[in-house]
């Protein structure tokens, strides 16, 4: 069985900084660029309607493009009125290790604070570079809530029922 950490972010960490390469993907204008990559990380192709299923469940992607095609994908999920979700991040095999995921993380965890609303990252416990990139961007464990070294809580600036 797969465990998982949750991560929140009430402020940007010091790391933090949106790439101008980062935009948002619509619905239905981009189902063809998301159908590739999906098609080309294992899955399938999903149909307007699909796509539209997932906009209305609250699910928001943002990409970097290279040549016409996804790089590095994240999206943010309106999963509460308080909390929306950093999810389904993924960078292209032949773009990895190159700042891609964080700048896409960073860009949406950007939209996520500027809208008023914490937010949040889950990740399976074995995925090293998404928690590195979620502590890079000023994420902490949930459990460490109150404890942690994170950006908000150590300038004193987080509140403390959060």
């Amino acid at each position: 069985m797969a465990r998982y950490a949750r991560f929140i972010c009430l402020e940007y960490g010091p790391e933090a900084d949106p790439s101008n390469a980062c935009r948002w993907l619509a619905i239905p204008r981009d189902i063809a660029l998301l159908n590739e990559y999906w098609r080309g990380s294992g899955g399938p192709a999903l149909g307007d309607e699909e796509w539209g299923q997932i906009a209305r469940d609250g699910y928001q992607y943002a990409a970097i493009l290279d040549g016409g095609r996804i790089v590095a994908i994240a999206a943010v999920w309106k999963r509460s009125a308080g909390e929306w979700e950093l999810a389904a991040v993924s960078t292209r095999e032949g773009f990895r290790r190159r700042g891609l995921a964080t700048a896409v993380c960073s860009f949406v965890t950007a939209y996520i604070l500027a809208e008023g609303r914490h937010a949040t990252c889950t990740t399976r416990l074995d995925n090293a570079p998404m928690i590195a990139t979620a502590l890079k961007l000023g994420y902490c464990r949930i459990e460490d809530a109150h404890t942690c070294e994170c950006a908000a809580r150590a300038s004193g600036r987080a509140d403390d029922d959060a």
